[in-house]
């Protein structure tokens, strides 16, 4: 069958100009199809694709040596560089931990890295970079779990990292031998994992478009806890410009150096036998430390230590002291923490709930029995559990907010307050809020609110501001903390601004940190 002219192929010396263009453009999509690469001062790494296809991601990046052998226990070191293309497409491991139930994982020591999701952005001024420091008690978590997957936040025009530190025994524990080999300090290994990492970003985070003047770390438990110890350490100054805190936990007193160098004797005294002892060795030591803890006990141990270097004093006098932190800061708390930590309030009769009164307040026993009043094992678990939220949780919370708001106009609170299941949200139900990775489950409300969540947090990490360039959030503006009333933003079924949350209870907290 022979065309007609004018359905004939057309081979002029500039169509086919076209034709090699065409190829070669095709060719090099490709290429690409293996995933974006970028190149780091250490050498070059190879991402990913994500299920946004304008984010991309980039996994394990190592931020320092693996801390094994000689390392182990010493301030975290530089990555060594690599040659040809490194591959970050997978998670790394978690850093060495055990599961809660007292079931023993084995991830790995050589953990010290970083995640980096970032949207996929040819030209333009660099963005915020949101650094995420995860929970777990400072025992266990990783950067890479799924709830903390940074594909929805980086969407919203921001680059997300997530990071592993070492956790439990590997990264907190003082002894007489570290002390004198450190130079007179010992015990807060994690905390300068993070330091470490935060100097990788300020160095790196250019490659990946992000803008290292604009860094807003934050975290959620013993990760916003680490923010507030970051935020009172020296040696974290400048790394950072602002600072979101989910439901730290300030409201105890950290233990001195002498003090957790007790702990680590309890381990061992040969600083080199613990050296080369098999890393499940010093887990299952940390599982005996726990249990060995008094039964009150708000955290598991080892846990981070005013060393007088990395803290050199309590994290609440630092943070209140006129020195303190000047850069605009988030804080906020869940509306249930304390019950996610009350168990051994459980099945208390009226009689063992006054002792255990007793026990935690002293002289000042009486007067809490009317601030929180029992008179069945129901009303002791429920006013057991906000003990621990008011102590552990609120105060604390309401300590930094003001502190915050007298040096710094731009400092904010909120309370979160949306029903998990038909039951107030506990310790840590926010954080797949603020991620955007709830899951096919959750509710048209539920997304609503994570979306109304995600831009209050990019906004802040962006202008310094929730509300952005002035718009407010949602229906509701979100007012400045430290005001008349200690005001703060309530996220949940109705989003307002209110004023003095729990404040009866906090006043008579105030001052008075449960111990036992």
């Amino acid at each position: 069958m022979t065309l007609p002219d004018r359905y004939r192929p057309h081979r002029s010396p500039r169509g086919c100009f076209l034709l090699f263009l065409l190829l070669v453009c095709l060719r090099g999509a490709v290429a690409g199809d293996a995933g974006p690469v970028v190149h780091v001062a250490d050498g070059a790494l190879l991402g990913r694709a994500t299920n946004d296809p304008g984010v991309q991601a980039f996994m394990a990046i190592p931020y320092a040596v693996p801390p094994v052998g000689p390392l182990r226990w010493r301030p975290p070191q530089p990555p060594l560089p690599w040659s040809g293309v490194r591959d970050a497409t997978r998670a790394g491991p978690a850093c060495m931990q055990s599961h809660r139930g007292d079931v023993t994982a084995i991830p790995s020591e050589d953990c010290l890295s970083l995640n980096v999701w970032a949207p996929l952005r040819r030209h333009g001024p660099p963005l915020p970079v949101m650094v995420f420091v995860h929970g777990g008690g400072f025992v266990f978590g990783s950067g890479a779990e799924p709830v903390y997957d940074g594909t929805a936040l980086a969407g919203h025009k921001v680059l997300l990292v997530t990071l592993n530190y070492r956790l439990g025994v590997f990264g907190f524990l003082a002894h007489p031998a570290l002390t004198r080999e450190g130079g007179g300090t010992s015990g807060n290994y994690g905390l300068l994992d993070q330091i470490r990492a935060l100097r990788w970003i300020q160095a790196n985070i250019g490659a990946f478009g992000g803008d290292p003047r604009r860094v807003t770390l934050f975290g959620e438990s013993a990760g916003g806890t680490s923010v507030a110890m970051l935020l009172a350490s020296p040696l974290a100054r400048g790394l950072f410009a602002r600072a979101i805190l989910e439901s730290p936990a300030l409201g105890w007193r950290f233990m001195t150096l002498a003090e957790a160098e007790r702990t680590g004797l309890s381990i061992g005294s040969d600083l080199a036998a613990l050296r080369r002892a098999p890393a499940q060795s010093l887990v299952a030591a940390n599982l005996m430390i726990q249990s060995r803890a008094p039964r009150m006990a708000p955290v598991p141990l080892p846990f981070p230590v005013v060393d007088g270097q990395v803290l050199p004093d309590q994290p609440n006098a630092l943070l209140e002291s006129p020195a303190g932190f000047r850069m605009p800061m988030m804080i906020g708390t869940n509306a249930d923490e304390g019950l996610s930590f009350a168990a051994h309030w459980r099945g208390l009769s009226p009689g063992a709930y006054a002792q255990r009164l007793s026990l935690l307040f002293g002289t000042q026993a009486a007067q809490a029995a009317l601030v929180y009043p029992a008179h069945d094992p129901e009303s002791a678990l429920r006013s057991g559990a906000d003990i621990i939220g008011d102590g552990l949780f609120y105060e604390g919370a309401r300590m930094l907010g003001r502190a915050g708001a007298s040096r710094e106009p731009r400092a904010f609170r909120y309370v979160f307050a949306e029903p998990i299941l038909g039951l107030p949200p506990r310790h840590a139900a926010e954080v797949a809020f603020v991620f955007g990775t709830l899951g096919r489950l959750a509710s048209a409300q539920d997304r609503a609110l994570s979306e109304t969540m995600m831009t209050a947090w990019t906004r802040f990490a962006t202008t310094g501001d929730p509300n952005g360039d002035g718009a407010s959030v949602s229906s509701a503006r979100w007012p400045r903390a430290g005001g008349t009333g200690d005001p703060y933003l309530e996220l949940g079924p109705t989003i307002a601004a209110r004023a003095g949350f729990r404040t009866i209870q906090l006043d008579f907290m105030q001052g008075t940190i449960p111990g036992g």
